[in-house]
C-alpha cells in the first residue's frame, strides 16, 4: 500500500504516515505539487490510496484523459 499527499500539518503525520509505515506500507512525498508530475508518480510507485486538496484533484482533472480501460493520461 502507497500513499501520495503534502506534509502541511502534524494531522497527516501521526493520523495517516505513522499507521501506514507500521503496517509496512510506503509513503511517497513530493517536494511540490505538478499535476503530471503527480500522475507519473500515481504510476511509478503503483499508489493505492492518494490523499489531495480538493485543487489537486481539480489540476489533475483539468489535464486528464480519460480512457476506456479506466486508465488515466494527461
Amino acid at each position: 500500500m502507497q500513499r501520495i499527499w503534502r506534509c502541511f500539518h502534524t494531522g497527516g503525520l501521526n493520523a495517516l504516515t505513522v499507521p501506514l509505515l507500521v503496517a509496512g506500507g510506503t509513503v511517497v512525498l513530493t517536494d511540490g505539487f505538478d499535476p503530471e508530475r503527480a500522475m507519473r508518480i500515481l504510476d511509478q510507485y503503483g499508489c493505492t490510496i492518494v490523499l489531495m486538496v480538493p485543487t489537486m484533484y481539480h489540476m489533475i482533472m483539468n489535464g486528464a484523459v480519460l480512457h476506456v480501460d479506466g486508465g488515466i493520461a494527461l
